[in-house]
């Protein structure tokens, strides 16, 4: 599986906290990350660092995962039918890797 976002990885973050179904640059998926997650409690002066390792324990720290899953397959339902992939803006499949990674027995179903 790719796991894939457009215009920016950084959707899938995004939506651990907003559902977000119009097309923005890579920069403002940044600054709309920042501010959701300065309303927070405690993180009101948090600035995103691409790449940054410990992303993935902060999102499940203070993120919503299954809403974040529900928000992508919401999106991915937008573009259903079209396979020009470039144009599926905004849109995401990291939710369908993460439920692979997490459900690896679920692959060996049918084979």
């Amino acid at each position: 599986m790719a796991a894939w976002s457009n215009e920016a990885f950084e959707l899938w973050y995004l939506l651990h906290f907003v559902y977000l179904d119009v097309a923005i640059t890579r920069a403002d998926y940044i600054t709309k990350l920042e501010n959701e997650i300065r309303k927070i409690n405690g993180f009101e002066d948090y600035t995103y660092k691409k790449n940054d390792s410990g992303i993935y324990s902060l999102l499940q720290k203070i993120g919503d995962e299954p809403q974040a899953k529900l928000r992508a397959a919401k999106l991915r339902a937008i573009f259903d039918g079209t396979k020009d992939f470039k144009s599926h803006k905004p849109c995401t499949c990291v939710d369908i890797l993460v439920d692979e990674l997490e459900h690896p027995e679920s692959l060996l179903i049918g084979t």
